[in-house]
C-alpha cells in the first residue's frame, strides 16, 4: 500500500502529457514511475485515435482502460476491445458535404473503431499522419459503413480559427458536438459525446468514485472533463477556457512536465 493507492490519474496527451515536440518530458516519466510505485493507477483521456494513443502507450502503458476519440470510445488495452462507444449518426454525412462545399481546401478524416480514413487531404492531415505515425486509408466517406466515432477537420491553425468561427454560427453547431482539440484540428462527435460524458461512463463501468479520480487537460475538448466532480488540473500552457474550468492551474507547462507539480498539489491537498 502506497500513499497514492486508490487514486486514478487520467491525463490528456497532446498539450498536457507530451511536449510541443511530441515527446514525453523526462520529468513526467520519472513522476509517473513514482506515482505507480506508491500505488497509483494511470490511464489517458485523449482526443487521439487508438492508433495515435498507442504511439505513447507502447512506452508508458495504461493500467486500466483508456478514454479515446474525444470521449466517443472507451478501450480496454488489456483485452484489445472497445467496452463502450458513442458513434455519430448516419446523417453526419451531411456535415461533410456542407464543409466540402464551403471549405474546399479543408482536410477531412473519418475515424472508425479500427480504421482512419482520409477523404480529403491537407497540411493538417499530413501533419496528423506524421506526428502520430498513423496508418491511414483513402476512401470516399459515402463508402464507409463502419460506425463513425468522429470526423476530423484539419488545416493550418489560422484556417481552423476561421473555420471554427464559421461553424459556430451554422446549424450543425447545435446538431453535433463541434470542438477544437488541437491547433490544426476541429472535430465533430455525437451530440451526446464528450470527455466528461465518457468519464462518467468510465466510472460506472469500472466502479470508480469521482473522489478518487484526478484529471488533467489543456484544450476546449477537455472542458467538460475538467468541470466534472474529479479533481482537475490544467497546465500553464492551457487555453484560457480550460484553465477556468480546472480546479487548479499549474505553474508547469507541458514542455516542462506537469506530473511532478501535480503530485505535489495532491500531497498538499491530502494534508489540508
Amino acid at each position: 500500500m502506497g500513499k497514492y493507492s486508490g487514486i486514478v490519474l487520467l491525463c490528456d496527451i497532446d498539450g498536457t502529457f507530451i511536449d510541443t515536440d511530441m515527446k514525453i518530458p523526462r520529468a513526467n516519466l520519472d513522476a509517473l514511475e513514482y506515482f505507480r510505485r506508491e500505488g497509483g493507477t494511470f490511464s489517458v483521456c485523449t482526443g487521439r485515435t487508438l492508433q495515435g494513443a498507442n504511439f505513447y502507450l507502447e512506452r508508458i502503458k495504461a493500467d486500466i482502460p483508456i478514454i479515446c476519440q474525444n470521449g466517443s470510445a472507451i478501450y480496454d488495452t488489456a483485452t484489445g476491445k472497445y467496452i463502450w462507444v458513442d458513434p455519430l449518426p448516419k446523417e453526419a454525412e451531411n456535415l461533410i458535404a456542407f464543409v466540402e462545399e464551403k471549405f474546399p481546401e479543408m482536410g477531412i478524416e473519418i475515424i472508425t473503431p479500427h480504421h482512419i480514413y482520409y477523404y480529403r487531404e491537407s497540411y493538417g492531415t499530413y501533419l496528423h499522419q506524421q506526428n502520430e505515425d498513423l496508418f491511414v486509408e483513402r476512401e470516399d466517406y459515402r463508402n464507409i459503413t463502419s460506425p463513425w466515432l468522429k470526423i476530423v477537420f484539419a488545416d493550418y491553425p489560422e484556417n481552423i480559427d476561421e473555420f471554427k468561427t464559421f461553424m459556430e454560427k451554422s446549424d450543425f453547431y447545435h446538431e453535433y458536438k463541434l470542438i477544437r482539440s488541437y491547433n490544426i484540428f476541429y472535430e465533430a462527435v455525437n451530440k451526446t459525446t464528450s470527455k466528461g460524458v465518457a468519464l462518467a461512463k468510465f466510472c460506472e463501468l469500472l466502479k470508480l468514485d469521482y473522489k478518487n479520480i484526478i484529471v488533467a487537460g489543456d484544450n476546449d475538448n477537455d472542458i467538460e472533463m475538467l468541470l466534472s466532480p474529479a479533481l482537475s488540473f490544467a497546465p500553464s500552457n492551457a487555453e484560457d477556457a480550460a484553465k477556468k474550468a480546472a480546479d487548479i492551474t499549474l505553474k508547469s507547462s507541458n514542455n516542462q512536465g506537469i506530473l511532478p507539480e501535480m503530485l505535489e498539489e495532491i500531497d498538499r491537498i491530502k494534508l489540508l
